[in-house]
């Protein structure tokens, strides 16, 4: 069985340029190690005040779910990132029923991120998804640093195309190309040479 390591929330970063995304960092517990999610503002906002536990004017979508599990009589034990894939990071929620019926969910990680906040519940990674997809050359300061190809998805690769082309960046521009073939292709990428910034 793959060892687990526990990650908690970070840092919501500013806008990511060229696109109106926001960088999600995750970090080991125990470490040092980081994950960057890419996620839209809608869903930086809501994990933002999740995380602030700022009140909600009215039930947002979460406040709606976190009330089912509580009055339904659910559990969650934990959220688990077992594979990240072309800017998808696959989760599954760890629940069970009062009568100790347990089961698993397929999850969003923005959704396991925010519920994680609303009901105090632990989140995991597969150590080998962790060391593979991890942060890579951190800066001094840690406001610029290099997160692998399978961070990011599909629309974010071709807004960096764009951006590539525009400053005239063609071996980059060129190597967006090739990421953005093979997964419109259907080629599975699972390796870390093809990291960007």
């Amino acid at each position: 069985m793959n060892e687990e390591v526990e990650i908690v929330l970070s840092e919501i970063s500013m806008v990511l340029s060229p696109s109106s995304s926001y960088a999600i960092l995750l970090k080991e517990k125990q470490g040092k190690r980081q994950l960057a999610v890419i996620m839209d503002a809608h869903a930086a906002g809501l994990l933002k005040a999740a995380s602030m536990k700022a009140p909600a004017p009215r039930p947002f979508t979460h406040n709606l779910m976190t009330a089912m599990i509580q009055e339904g009589g659910l559990s969650v034990d934990r959220a688990l990132v077992y594979e990240i894939k072309s800017g998808i990071f696959y989760t599954r929620l760890s629940m069970y029923r009062q009568d100790g019926f347990a089961f698993e969910l397929d999850v969003r990680i923005s959704d396991a991120l925010i519920l994680a906040h609303l009901l105090g519940f632990p989140i995991f990674v597969l150590e080998e998804v962790l060391e593979r997809e991890k942060l890579r050359y951190i800066s001094s300061d840690g406001s610029s640093y290099t997160v692998s190809v399978n961070a990011v998805d599909l629309p974010s690769l071709r807004k960096a195309l764009e951006q590539a082309v525009k400053q005239e960046d063609y071996e980059r521009a060129a190597q967006l190309r090739d990421e953005i073939l093979k997964r419109e292709n259907g080629v599975d990428r699972t390796d870390t040479d093809g990291e960007n910034e």
